[in-house]
């Protein structure tokens, strides 16, 4: 199982927490004082709670731990990840591990990508008409795969592997049998890690 779930926070402005939501979230809006970031961070969680109604899954509140490199669960599954950019956020779930990752549309910077990419993804992105749009979602595949392991940038830096990008919202990272799928939706970039075999049986969005 592979399911994507998006959606805008702008009906979350000015909005608090409320009742339902996980101990770990509770702690992360507290320490939160910008409206929009408070926004995504509670669009976040609610996202999730959508995704996992839909699966016919018990309703909050959501027991989630993490790992000691900060990575978050679920105590009873699914496995799942969030990503927020812009004004909006996206969720992941999968029977597996998996990582998300979301942006918004950013311009192409040279320098960025000489110090996080690696020597062929620089190459790749010389050669691509549209880099600001290649820029952008090869850094969201990147980091979906970083989500993926859990381990942090801090341990796996984005230029120690290489991504190679199909132009069929596929892509796959050299020397790991991962499997990477991308969207790119109203201005943003979608990135999805997984050790699912296909694209995901749903990619849906969702009015919070």
């Amino acid at each position: 199982m592979l399911r994507i779930y998006h959606a805008s926070v702008l009906p979350l402005l000015g909005q608090k927490g409320g009742e339902g939501l996980s101990q770990y979230r509770r702690e992360k809006l507290a320490r939160i004082s910008n409206p929009m970031a408070y926004a995504r961070s509670l669009g976040a969680e609610r996202l999730l709670m959508a995704a996992l109604q839909e699966l016919g899954r018990p309703m909050p509140p959501l027991e989630i731990t993490c790992s000691e490199a900060g990575k978050p669960a679920l105590q009873d599954g699914p496995a799942f990840s969030l990503s927020h950019s812009g004004e909006r956020v996206l969720c992941a779930l999968s029977d597996e591990a998996v990582g998300a990752d979301l942006q918004q549309l950013k311009p192409y910077n040279p320098a960025l990508a000489r110090r996080f990419f690696s020597k062929e993804e620089a190459v790749w992105l010389e050669e691509q008409r549209e880099r600001d749009l290649a820029f952008s979602l090869l850094w969201s595949l990147k980091e979906s795969y970083v989500k993926f392991l859990g381990s942090g940038i801090a341990e796996t830096h984005l230029d120690s592997f290489t991504v190679r990008v199909l132009p069929d919202g596929r892509a796959w990272i050299d020397g790991s049998s991962v499997k990477l799928w991308y969207a790119v939706c109203g201005g943003y970039v979608m990135a999805v890690c997984s050790c699912a075999d296909a694209a995901p049986e749903t990619v849906k969005e969702w009015i919070l």
